[in-house]
């Protein structure tokens, strides 16, 4: 799955606000998808559930900080970088209202849904970004700041496949969660890994694969344990699978499994089409993406074009 040429077509950039300069990112792995003859929507509290036409490409632009859920259902390809999502209210108890930041559904399977520089919190948040899509999808430069326990009778993710999903690409991606990280299930084409840090507040399975089914490529990916919580259990059951092999069934596959290594700091994993390592946050270590950088003011540092 990886790569073999690269170009930057980007600079880097550095972005001012009043509150003083942010220092520039290396560029990032994918770019955005060539759009033809977009729809631009300007997104706000007023019309951020969008159901889109499938044969058309979008720009969505977030133009005032969203109190309710970013959803994109349909479209072909779809853009969005910058804004910020804060989820403050419980909301009505219904399907439309699961309390989950921004949702990706159904649409053109051809296309490539894009998602960069956004930032999510609120006391509120369940979970990040929910997919249910053939599409592929990017996630670049996002920040959750952290996805809540039980809302609603739910579990928190912070990226959780719901019904599928294309290519899921992931680059430069921070986030804090008090039960799951990267909830991987279902009809998946394969996931991309690169500079992403998850940490556990107390957090349980910060990257979970359901089953081998799919690939998983990671690079320089973390987890950690956010300030004041303690782990709820070893570094090897941070992850599906799991260190000692026991499947969700109670059963032992040893077969499948993960494997720590003898410092304790780094772990990989066997019979699961996961390749590369897992690397153990230590305290006070910085994150990919601060909250500092991402949000209504953000500036993207480019990108790198890579060709198989």
């Amino acid at each position: 799955m990886r790569f073999l040429t690269a170009l930057v077509v980007g600079a880097f950039v550095v972005a001012s606000t009043a509150a003083g300069a942010r220092t520039a990112k290396p560029p990032l792995t994918w770019a955005p998808p060539a759009l033809s003859n977009p729809v631009s929507i300007a997104v706000t509290n007023a019309n951020s559930r969008l159901f889109l036409d499938d044969a058309r490409d979008y720009r969505l632009t977030i133009t005032e900080p969203l109190k309710k859920e970013l959803w994109i259902e349909g479209g072909r390809n779809v853009v969005v970088v910058g804004g910020r999502i804060t989820i403050d209210q419980l909301g009505p108890n219904d399907s439309y209202d699961d309390n989950t930041a921004i949702k990706v559904r159904f649409g053109n399977p051809a296309g490539t849904v894009h998602l960069e520089g956004i930032f999510i919190d609120g006391q509120y948040v369940l979970d990040g970004i929910a997919l249910a899509t053939q599409r592929a999808v990017q996630i670049e430069n996002v920040r959750v700041e952290r996805a809540h326990d039980e809302i609603k009778g739910g579990h928190a993710d912070c990226v959780q496949v719901q019904a599928g999903v294309g290519q899921l690409r992931i680059d430069r991606f921070t986030c804090a969660t008090e039960r799951q990280g990267l909830f991987l299930d279902g009809s998946i084409a394969g996931v991309d890994l690169r500079r992403v840090d998850v940490y556990g507040a107390p957090g349980k399975h910060l990257i979970w694969q359901t089953a081998p089914t799919f690939d998983i490529d990671l690079s320089d990916v973390w987890l950690g344990i956010a300030p004041t919580y303690k782990a709820w259990a070893p570094f090897g059951f941070w992850v599906y699978p799991q260190r000692d092999g026991r499947t969700f069934a109670g059963s032992i596959d040893r077969r499948r499994r993960a494997v720590v290594a003898r410092d304790g700091k780094r772990l990989w994993f066997v019979g699961s089409r996961i390749s590369g390592l897992v690397r153990r946050a230590g305290v006070g270590r910085a994150d990919f993406v601060p909250a500092a950088v991402v949000a209504s003011a953000y500036a993207s540092p480019g990108y790198v074009r890579r060709t198989r």
